[in-house]
This record gives structure tokens, sequence and C-alpha cells, in this order.
């Protein structure tokens, strides 16, 4: 080490490399000259002694650390920089977004309409044997709806249907059930006579207050209790409480009704009554033509009211034949063919007279 680069390091305060001054000394080579030290100035030895004792005092130091020593070794001064510790930004996660999914198709819950919900029953009853085409609902009783249905098929003429007491007039009959009311759910669909019949109500005054309650124009059809009429045929027809009777004349001392049986028996027959024969296709009970007149508030059959002379059968023929709507259990002929023969056997008398 050059004595220049040995005086910096100790200005500097840095230890000496004590492997370059021992390679320094052993590389020198005697000179003529003087010994380097003599020649040095007094201060510069100084500095030179100072270092070497230095060194000394390092290796023994460090000779004595490596036994178990006695002298820890000496450190360098270091410098401790400060480093402000920042804490550490806490950056959020960037989350994606969850990608709207589209909201799930609905299942679009069809709200019937009403002119639908006619139709079905309309259908239903059409299913059932009831040729209906339009229909009124009138609200729902005892799981039943009442509904009044008919189509085009009117029949007009006067017709009284008794059901539980009650008497239900209707100038014009619907087709196929002339009084036009039904009881109607999903399973089963009955005309309101059957439903009563069937006790399907608990209570039957319900169902005439909806019927009552109904706009009457679109429902022609009057209700009442306890009819003079009506209570006359539930005694005659031994208090049976359910039957039609068609209204075919009215007279100044009688009224003639035919009664529309809800059964017949399958029985063909034939019954004259003075110059008329009845063919009867149908057998009613207890009556089996089912005419009836209602004269000073009792009940006769046709039979009897032609013996007590009340009626003529000139008068039933012509009745019933100007009211063919009616649903008649027999067809009404006048016996020609008597005429024909009596009138030929008078003439016959007649020309032998003369002769």
């Amino acid at each position: 080490m050059k004595e220049k680069d040995l005086l910096k390091s100790v200005s500097d305060k840095n230890m000496p490399d004590l492997e370059k001054i021992r390679q320094n000394v052993l590389n020198q080579t005697p000179k003529k000259k003087k010994p380097l030290i003599l020649s040095l100035k007094p201060s510069r030895l100084l500095a030179v002694a100072a270092i070497a004792a230095l060194a000394l005092i390092g290796t023994v130091a460090a000779v004595a650390n490596q036994n178990g020593g006695l002298f820890a070794p000496v450190q360098e001064e270091t410098t401790i920089e400060t480093v402000k510790v920042t804490e550490p930004t806490t950056v959020k996660p960037t989350i994606p977004e969850k990608k709207k999914s589209a909201p799930k198709k609905q299942k679009t819950v069809h709200k019937e309409t009403y002119a639908e919900r006619i139709q079905r029953y309309i259908k239903r009853l059409t299913n059932k044997g009831f040729n209906a085409t339009w229909l009124y609902d009138l609200g729902k009783i005892d799981g039943y709806h009442i509904v009044y249905a008919g189509n085009n098929n009117k029949s007009y003429y006067k017709c009284d249907y008794v059901i539980g007491g009650y008497t239900f007039h209707s100038n014009k009959q619907q087709s196929p059930y002339g009084l036009g009311f039904y009881a109607s759910n999903e399973e089963h669909s009955y005309t309101l006579a059957e439903a009563y019949e069937k006790g399907i109500f608990e209570d039957f005054s319900d169902v005439i207050e909806k019927i009552v309650d109904y706009d009457e124009k679109k429902i022609p059809v009057s209700v009442s209790q306890n009819n003079s009429t009506s209570n006359l045929f539930m005694n005659f027809f031994d208090g049976r409480d359910v039957f039609t009777l068609a209204e075919i004349k009215s007279a100044e001392n009688y009224t003639l009704y035919f009664n529309i049986a809800s059964s017949y028996k399958k029985k063909s027959a034939e019954k004259t009554i003075d110059d008329y024969t009845f063919y009867i296709h149908k057998t009613q009970k207890p009556y089996d033509l089912g005419l009836f007149i209602v004269t000073d508030g009792k009940i006769l059959t046709l039979e009897e009211a032609l013996d007590d002379g009340i009626i003529t059968m000139d008068e039933i023929y012509e009745t019933i034949h100007n009211d063919s709507d009616v649903p008649y259990n027999f067809g009404l002929f006048k016996d020609e063919e008597e005429e024909t023969q009596e009138t030929t056997t008078a003439a016959e008398e007649n020309q032998a007279a003369d002769e």
C-alpha cells in the first residue's frame, strides 16, 4: 500500500487492510538508501506508529476472539437508516360484477275471461247432452254454478215449473230444457229440477235468491212460492213436488194444462173419446193422457171435464193442433173414416127413400 493511500485511510478513519500492508512489506526489496522509516518526517512517523499499533491490537483481538477470547470484535459503526414503513395500501380486490341473469320467464297464467268461462260452461253442458249456445252465470251455490242457458230454438207457450214448493213461470221455453236453469261444476251438469231431486243444495232457497236477484231483463222468469195451482197439482200427484205444467188454454171458466212428465212408461196405447183417437206413444202416471182442467179450485182429468160438460172434444182438438210446440205424449186424430161411412150410409138411405 502506498503511503498516500495509507495516510488517506487513516484520515478517513478507516481500518487499513493489514493483508495489503503485509504483502507490501514482503515485496519490498532492500535499498541502499537509508531506511524509509528514517526518512519520514516526525509527524508522518507518528502516524505510521499509530496505525501499526492499531493493527497490532486488532490482530490480537481477532486471535483472542477465535480462541474464545477476551474481546469482542470491534464492529464497524453502522448507520441505521430509519426507514419509514408505510402500511401497504389495501387494494380491494376487484370482484367482477355478476352478470345480471335475464329474469326467468314466468309462465304466463292466462286469466280466464268471462266470455271464455261462459263458453267452457256451454261446452260442458253440450257434452252432458244440453244443447246450449248462450249462457248467463248467476253465481255459485254449494260448489255449483247456477246458470241460465238455452239456444235459439225457443217454444212460445206458457209453462209453470214446480220445484220444491216454488213455481217458476215462463212465457217462452228454452231448448233443450224449457226452464233453462242448470247447476254445473267441473264434473256434472244437471237441470235445476234434477239438481233439486238429487239434493245437491243444502238450502234450495239460496238458489231462488240468486235467480230473483239477477237482472230480470235477461231472465224472463218469475218465481213465486205457494202458488195455488201448483199446490193443487202437488196434492193431486200425491205430494210430488217436481213437475211441469204447460198452460194450453185459458177460458172464462177453466184452464187447460198438459203435464210435461219427466218420465213416461214406454208403452204405446190408443184411446178413443167421442169421434177422436189419441195415439199414445208414452203413457203417463197417474193419468195416461196428461191433460187436466182446473176449474173452481179443483183438478179434473180430460174425461171427467168432458163428462161434466165443461169442455168439448172439438175445443180440445182445435187447441192442441194450434199449440204444436208443446211436447205432447200423444197424437190426436179425428175419425174421418167413420164420418165418411156414416155419410155414405145416410146418402144411400135417402136415395132408396126417393125411389
